[in-house]
């Protein structure tokens, strides 16, 4: 008797993409980076989907970026192992959001310390580091890197639908693709140099987070942790009009630019 296909509904796992993007890029330009340079006593100038510019900050204003990945990335991860954490939609939430946080501060950390470039390198100057940083830096990258996607790896077997394998990968990537296309359509709204807004955001939460592909077809090779399937993700209005609105005020908001712009 053959298992029967676990369909998904495509517009709730797109949604849930679309917010999880969001806020892996909120998490570094928003929030990180503007919190290193208040802290630093400078002025924040332009805030946009990739861009971010300050005055007056230091090495805390470009370790901003990259930290608020790494918050956002532990605390999602974390979360999917609570008990509490009940609802299929939310934990599928909490995995994309994590996994691309945690993939963009690894392979950001391992690209800045091997090219010298980035936010790490800009840091590093200021701080006076060593050049041994690069080695560590591309080393804890690369091993950081394989352990997110361990980690997303387990994560995604407790959302395993048994022995559909195809509705495994769509469960994991429409999501991861959705999010790429609504944050880099964002990034073509600041009128300033929209091809390299594009591009870097093509790179940040769709080429750094490769892992999580690779993540997700060991997930459904494998299946489910243990004897239970998760069931299919149901039309969730909620998340649906959430996404829409998220998006919508990211747009009109953080996209064109926030703040007076560079001097």
């Amino acid at each position: 008797m053959s298992t029967p296909a676990v369909r998904d509904d495509l517009p709730t796992l797109a949604a849930i993409g679309v917010l999880a993007a969001l806020a892996a890029t909120i998490s570094h330009e928003v929030a990180g980076h503007s919190a290193g340079c208040l802290a630093a006593g400078g002025e924040i100038r332009l805030i946009t989907t990739i861009f971010f510019r300050c005055t007056g900050g230091d090495a805390v204003t470009d370790l901003g970026g990259p930290l608020g990945n790494l918050a956002l990335g532990l605390v999602a991860l974390s979360l999917t192992a609570s008990r509490r954490i009940v609802y299929g939609e939310m934990r599928l939430f909490l995995l994309i959001a994590g996994g691309l946080s945690l993939f963009w501060f690894f392979a950001q950390l391992a690209f800045n310390g091997l090219f010298q470039t980035g936010d790490w390198n800009f840091a590093a100057h200021q701080l006076g580091w060593p050049p041994l940083w690069r080695v560590f830096a591309v080393a804890v990258g690369i091993a950081g890197y394989d352990l997110t996607r361990r980690g997303l790896t387990r994560g995604m077997r407790t959302l395993s639908t048994g022995q559909d394998r195809t509705a495994d990968r769509t469960r994991f990537l429409v999501p991861w693709l959705a999010g790429l296309i609504a944050v880099t359509a964002t990034a073509a709204l600041f009128d300033g140099d929209r091809l390299r807004g594009i591009r870097d955001t093509v790179l940040g939460l769709g080429v750094a987070p490769m892992g999580l592909w690779l993540a997700a077809f060991l997930a459904a090779r494998f299946g489910p942790t243990g004897e239970e399937r998760a069931n299919p993700t149901p039309r969730r209005r909620s998340w649906i009009l959430a996404a829409v609105v998220a998006w919508v005020a990211f747009c009109v908001i953080v996209a064109p630019g926030v703040g007076p712009g560079p001097l």
